[in-house]
């Protein structure tokens, strides 16, 4: 299932009742706030409640319950700043190593932050790193020699051209297909590579559109990839992240956040 990182609201929070208004700082959880709001209607049933919000990022600990005692809730903005509601986790960091010839940072990845094995997202600081891939975008992208079967929605067995994947790569399982197909990306984990035949097979079928000619592929997460600054590798054995940071960038100038939560409220 799909992780969410963040909802960013328009609004914020500041924790202290005036009447019917409750502030909320960005030290106090929402999930309090939200307790607080159900204290307070016990003893002023009926009585409409305003949440306001200062800017700030809060975490959440988990899907926030949005029960019958919080009907009638409004909340508003302090005015002063962004407020981020966020399914992520930051992250630990765990050392520095050199790969690829260049310092890389490591990060412990909880268990909850990986999804049939993988890694999609990784934000550093607030912006989206990118995955280490080969090529490194779309517009490089190759097609593949031949697909089977012919004819067919669904392609099983992915047929490379020379230079285009390397057996040798680490952790093939790992590795990723993402395929752009015309108006469609669909996505497909490596299950089985034969380098004699140069021929690649995929865990599941990967949709596809039509020919070879009309088939882009991209694969994501190649830890020989991890070369320029901003990108990213997850490595499944060791349950950890590589990121090799930017200029400035130190582990204690960088917040590293995955998300951890399909789901915010319900």
């Amino acid at each position: 299932m799909k992780k969410i990182v963040t909802v960013i609201l328009s609004f914020a929070f500041a924790a202290v009742v005036t009447g019917a208004e409750i502030r909320v700082a960005p030290e106090e959880s929402v999930a309090g706030a939200l307790t607080r709001v159900k204290e307070y209607r016990q003893s002023h049933p009926g009585e409409n409640i305003r949440l306001v919000f200062s800017k700030g990022v809060y975490f959440l600990d988990g899907t926030l319950l949005v029960t019958p005692e919080l009907n009638d809730l409004c909340i508003t903005s302090a005015g002063d700043g962004e407020v981020v509601f966020s399914g992520g986790e930051v992250l630990k960091y765990r050392e520095t190593v050199v790969l690829n010839g260049k310092k890389t940072l490591v990060y412990d990845v909880p268990e909850t932050a990986v999804c049939d094995g993988k890694l999609d997202q990784l934000y550093i600081n607030g912006r989206r790193a990118v995955i280490a891939s080969v090529p490194k975008d779309f517009a490089r992208a190759t097609h593949p020699e031949k697909m089977l079967p012919e004819g067919k929605k669904y392609t099983e067995d992915y047929f490379y051209k020379d230079g285009d994947f390397d057996p040798a790569w680490h952790d093939l399982g790992g590795i990723e297909a993402h395929a752009g197909t015309a108006w469609i990306d669909p996505r497909a984990s490596v299950a089985q590579v034969f380098p004699a035949e140069n021929k690649i097979c995929f865990a599941k079928p990967l949709l596809r559109r039509s020919g070879p000619d009309q088939m882009f592929v991209v694969w994501r997460n190649v830890r020989e990839a991890l070369t320029e600054k901003g990108e990213y590798y997850f490595d499944r054995a060791q349950k950890c992240v590589y990121y090799l940071p930017g200029d400035g960038e130190t582990p204690e100038t960088i917040e590293a956040v995955v998300p951890v939560r399909s789901l915010l409220f319900l």
